[in-house]
């Protein structure tokens, strides 16, 4: 007994260790980025920097409830539907630095801060989870996966990266952690529903992820399971009474009653308030129904129910949040954004970024499913860590299947992937232990690790010496011009030109915001049809459509990539780009070499 529980402390220190280490990393990472923040936030993603204009317009005076980027499509400007509590978050770390450092160097300290506290925020969660759920061994190694795994590792927590996907992505960890957490339910249900809210509130990603942790709950009732009844009351009632309040938080009073399909809006407040009242009927009837057929007869019925009661009022959000937008700008959303594609026809391709990302996923959720079968036929199932175990695989299949429509859908089970790694990691090797080292065991856990922990950085040494994947159709600017125009030295060049409206292409738009005075008039956001067609379909068609939207823009410049190519060799914007003289478009000097900057006649 003394020998185990020895063994027991040691394994409890390692893990402190471990979390001690990746907490560690994390800070040494945020300190040694090489480039400024603000120069890594001008090459990171569209959604990022648009997230720092926001907090720049809120501290200097726009309202709350205004998340209009006014220099974005001027004067109206573009409506970007976001959440003001991401906002609130970064504030809360640039303002107080006001103080002490410039406006500048404020936001660039916040830039670093922001995702590494919510890096240390997920570290901390899934190493609870993981240690309450299945033990030290398994949570040392879901912290290391979350290190090494890319959403988790090398993207949605980086330096820069504080658009509101880090932020969701903690806040399903905390569900699924307080869903593995068997005692105090009452307080877990909370802390789980108050997440699913604030989640609900900040985007709707996660939206069928908290419906199935719902439903988790819910059957968990249905089979009366031990406190399952304080578990899903509290979970109901948290979501319930925290989701209203929070959107009329960020909502201004004239605008409850508007049917929003892109954020928190009166049609999932309605969603989220009847799922409650089944909830606490469930809870009351479900002692007095014999049997667990009853019970769950009784829960589709409520369920069916209440969706055809509210199918008025849902109905036109079932095509999802692009379902208003014209069939061409939805093609061109999902030709042109990597993120948005289907896996599989870029996993058959090769595609080197989507592979490091899904090949890790599908491997847990396959040797966690082989493992869970395994105690299925063993007859030991029912113990404790096989149901954590059942829990978590229901999440991970759930973001592997999504990530077959969407690459980016595979969030939706990212909070399950570390683990069900660590999970699946220490099992094989307590087995390979327990068998003596026997074959089997051992080329097992040597599979997983490899598949799991490893091919990450196989992957990552890969993609240096692969050629890039060309874009469908090439119909965008070459990959290296891309980059070369959003370098923010040759981007700051256009500070020495009097500030004017600029049609650039929708990835260049963005970084003109952040590190100069120009307006834009175009951008990869689906609340403007106008800035996405505006920022592809002028650029990759002919002398008329360019010069058409010129006029209709009303815009002063038109700015290119010199020598880039948009779309076909024909297109009016590549002959450009290649050199070609056009009447009413003249060059403008004082930018870098490498960018051409063309100022528009008025008639």
């Amino acid at each position: 007994m003394s020998r185990i529980s020895d063994q027991s402390q040691s394994r409890n220190r390692l893990f402190l260790a471990t979390l001690a280490i990746a907490i560690a990393l994390t800070i040494v990472q945020a300190l040694s980025l090489g480039v400024t923040p603000l120069d890594r936030l001008a090459v990171s993603d569209n959604d990022d920097i648009m997230r720092l204009m926001a907090v720049r317009d809120w501290l200097a005076g726009q309202g709350w409830y205004d998340m209009t980027q006014y220099r974005m499509l001027p004067p109206e400007g573009l409506d970007l539907h976001w959440s003001r509590y991401v906002d609130l978050g970064i504030a809360a770390l640039i303002w107080p630095l006001t103080f002490i450092f410039t406006q500048t160097q404020a936001e660039a300290a916040a830039l670093v801060i922001w995702p590494s506290l919510l890096l240390i925020g997920l570290l901390s969660v899934t190493g609870w989870g993981g240690r309450r759920a299945f033990g030290p061994l398994a949570a040392m190694i879901a912290i290391v996966a979350v290190m090494i795994w890319p959403p988790t590792g090398a993207n949605y927590f980086h330096p820069a990266r504080i658009d509101h996907h880090n932020v969701q992505i903690l806040l399903t960890t905390l569900i699924i952690a307080t869903l593995l957490h068997p005692s105090r339910p009452r307080l877990m249900g909370a802390i789980g529903g108050f997440a699913a809210a604030l989640s609900l509130a900040v985007g709707l990603e996660m939206l069928l992820t908290i419906a199935i942790a719902g439903m988790i709950l819910a059957a968990r009732v249905v089979t009366r399971r031990s406190n399952s009844d304080e578990h899903l009351t509290s979970f109901a009632l948290a979501l319930a009474l925290g989701a209203p309040l929070l959107f009329a938080g960020q909502t201004p009073a004239h605008e409850w009653a508007l049917l929003r399909c892109d954020e928190l809006s009166a049609p999932y407040i309605a969603v989220t308030s009847l799922g409650a009242l089944i909830c606490v009927v469930l809870v009351w009837l479900a002692p007095r129904l014999p049997g667990w057929v009853s019970r769950a007869g009784l829960l589709i019925a409520m369920s069916v129910g209440g969706l055809a009661m509210l199918y008025p009022l849902i109905a036109p959000c079932f095509s999802g949040p692009y379902g208003s937008l014209s069939p061409e700008v939805n093609d061109l959303i999902t030709r042109r954004i990597l993120e948005a594609r289907p896996a599989l026809p870029q996993v058959l391709a090769g595609e080197v970024s989507v592979l490091n990302i899904l090949v890790p996923a599908l491997s847990s959720v396959l040797f966690g499913s082989g493992l869970w079968g395994l105690a299925v036929w063993r007859g030991t199932a029912t113990s404790a860590q096989n149901r954590a175990l059942g829990t978590l695989l229901i999440f991970g299949w759930l973001g592997v299947i999504a990530s077959l429509f969407q690459v980016r859908l595979i969030l939706m089970g990212a909070a399950a992937i570390p683990l069900l790694t660590g999970y699946v990691l220490a099992s094989l090797l307590a087995a390979r232990k327990a068998s003596g080292n026997a074959t089997v065991p051992t080329l097992a856990f040597l599979a997983a690790f490899a598949l799991t922990l490893l091919s990450p950085t196989v992957f990552a040494q890969a993609k240096r010496y692969l050629a890039p994947t060309p874009l469908a159709n090439g119909g965008a600017m070459t990959a290296v011009a891309l980059k070369t125009c959003r370098d923010p030295e040759i981007l700051r060049s256009l500070t020495h030109v009097a500030p004017g409206l600029v049609l650039a292409s929708s990835n260049i738009s963005a970084p003109i915001l952040l590190l100069t005075d120009h307006e834009v008039l175009t951008g990869p956001y689906h609340r403007s049809e106008d800035a996405i067609i505006d920022g592809l379909r002028a650029f990759e068609r002919g002398e008329a459509v360019l010069r058409e939207t010129l006029a209709r823009t009303d815009a002063d410049y038109l700015l290119l990539c010199r020598d880039a190519s948009y779309g076909p060799p024909t297109s009016f914007a590549t002959t450009l780009a290649q050199g070609a003289d056009a009447p009413g478009l003249t060059p403008v000097s004082g930018v870098d070499p490498k960018l051409l900057l063309l100022r528009v006649a008025k008639p």
